[in-house]
């Protein structure tokens, strides 16, 4: 019975202040640690057209400000990736670090807490491929040239 009144109070209380979600631990804690995967898995190839989850609109630049301050937050992290492939030509880094940050906001999208890392490598191989591709060469290691 007090279940009932508490729950009932809570959904009176949000939509009179007209506030869609109830704090950090209900639906934001499942995204952090789960992402959007069960949704993703329901919408098969879907997924990627207007409206689905894995839409770029949805990852690089989400609805909701909390989602759009994580989105800008990533981007200082740029240049410490790219500094972390001192063996690498200048493209290749640059391609690199973009292609982490990417694979890192689709796999964090995508799978929460463990897709984000999984994201970020693939990302960041793709983008050190494409840069190989474009004839990225690193610098010269000869120290008489």
């Amino acid at each position: 019975m007090l279940e009932h009144v508490h729950a009932r109070g809570v959904e009176d209380a949000l939509s009179r202040f007209h506030i869609k979600q109830s704090g950090w631990l209900g639906d934001g804690a499942r995204r952090l640690f789960m992402g959007e995967a069960p949704r993703v898995f329901s919408e098969g190839l879907r997924t990627f057209q207007r409206g689905g989850a894995l839409h770029p609109s949805n990852v690089l630049w989400p609805k909701d400000w909390g989602g759009r301050i994580g989105s800008m937050l990533t981007l200082p992290m740029l240049p410490g990736m790219m500094r972390q492939d001192s063996n690498e030509g200048t493209t290749s880094r640059v391609l690199g670090g973009l292609g982490g940050l990417a694979g890192m906001m689709y796999g964090g999208t995508a799978g929460g807490m463990l897709g984000a890392p999984i994201g970020m490598a693939l990302g960041k191989g793709l983008g050190h491929g494409v840069g190989h591709l474009l004839g990225s060469k690193p610098p010269s290691q000869d120290p008489y040239q």
